[in-house]
């Protein structure tokens, strides 16, 4: 992978194929960088993103593990900080709400708003109803995965997205959910 050595972080893993997506994706990124595309994943590829199975039998989808530094979402700059590494995250359990309603109805509401709405191709109903059935702490604690969850929407759509608005419109909505649950 020695032609992937100009890249670094999430760009780097998507072009050593080590990035949790399909191969056709990563092909493509590889295309438009120029460079031929793989044949399959390497082997003793690790999955940036998995579900672990609690004894109840409840599953949880922890964020990526960030490598590298984190700057600012806005505009890549600011000070270096250290990333915070996946197995560092304590694991809580969240219990099932069962509630009609919560941080990802408010979330789609807000989206809905402004003209976005889910289509038949996105997994938006599904995601919002997982937000709900977790609860508002859950969508606190995993705030990253769900911002990253909009990202992914929002480039699928080829819009333009600002991870500030996304934390921002994230916490509106964990906010409104907190303040109509019984």
């Amino acid at each position: 992978m020695g032609d992937c050595q100009q890249f670094t972080g999430h760009l780097r893993d998507v072009c050593e194929g080590r990035a949790d997506m399909p191969l056709a994706k990563i092909n493509r990124y590889r295309a438009k960088w120029g460079l031929d595309p793989l044949a399959e994943k390497p082997v003793g590829v690790t999955v940036v993103r998995k579900v672990v199975l609690y004894d109840a039998g409840e599953t949880h989808v922890p964020a990526a593990p960030r490598t590298g530094v984190k700057r600012h979402g806005c505009c890549g700059k600011g000070k270096r900080k250290p990333a915070v590494e996946e197995e560092s995250r304590p694991l809580r359990h969240y219990p099932e709400s069962k509630a009609k309603g919560g941080a990802g109805t408010e979330l789609k509401a807000l989206l809905g708003r402004i003209g976005i709405k889910p289509d038949p191709n996105c997994l938006c109903n599904a995601r919002a109803r997982t937000m709900d059935e977790r609860g508002p702490d859950w969508c606190q604690e995993y705030s990253e995965l769900i911002v990253d969850w909009l990202e992914e929407e929002a480039t699928r759509r080829k819009l333009p997205f600002i991870r500030a608005a996304g934390k921002t419109i994230l916490w509106l909505a964990i906010r409104r959910a907190r303040k109509a649950k019984p």
